[in-house]
């Protein structure tokens, strides 16, 4: 039997995980998981003090907690306790760097703000793996086409393979795959 889960530990954090499809006949001891988006889906760990991640299942959650809230926590939690760096790479795009949490920036709406103001442009995404997240203007077409190449490499490289395609983070605030992107240009 699992650790009750506590809510008074800041140790509950979300993680971005290709979607796989659930058991048609989910259990209590399944992980809790969110639809995100492109095939993509949101989990919650909870991480021991050794750093053993641990994925909460429908019996951690307390009944007075429902799921959305628990992934509010986990969210603020990534918010509130890791640092997230952009770096400038040898190619065109940029680098998001944060010790292991890469992929889960992408739970930080207000990061992605930041950078379509800082580009005041839309942000081109690719997420091959969960510890590469790199990015450049949307707008930088030439670029656009070279990431999409290297994505599609450093994907069927990846241990933990996350999108093969883009991402595009809209400065309206939403997410959309770039092929959705072009089709309402």
């Amino acid at each position: 039997m699992s650790d009750p889960l506590r809510l008074a530990d800041n140790n509950l954090y979300p993680r971005v995980r290709a979607t796989t499809l659930p058991d048609p006949t989910p259990s209590k001891t399944a992980p809790l998981w969110v639809p995100w988006h492109a095939g993509l889906s949101l989990y919650c760990v909870q991480v021991g003090e050794d750093g053993h991640e641990r994925v909460i299942t429908q019996n951690d959650l307390p009944q007075s907690l429902g799921i959305q809230d628990l992934f509010r926590l986990a969210v603020k939690n990534l918010d509130n306790t890791v640092i997230f760096n952009l770096n400038e790479t040898d190619f065109a795009w940029n680098r998001i760097v944060s010790d292991g949490h890469e992929a889960n920036a992408l739970c930080l709406n207000r990061l992605w703000v930041w950078l379509v103001n800082r580009f005041d442009d839309d942000v081109c995404v690719a997420l091959p793996a969960e510890n590469e997240v790199l990015i450049l203007p949307a707008s930088d077409q030439e670029n656009v086409t070279l990431l999409k190449a290297h994505a599609a490499k450093r994907y069927a490289l990846a241990p933990t393979p996350l999108l093969e395609t883009l991402l595009i983070y809209r400065k309206e605030g939403e997410w959309m795959q770039a092929s959705e992107i072009r089709d309402q240009m």
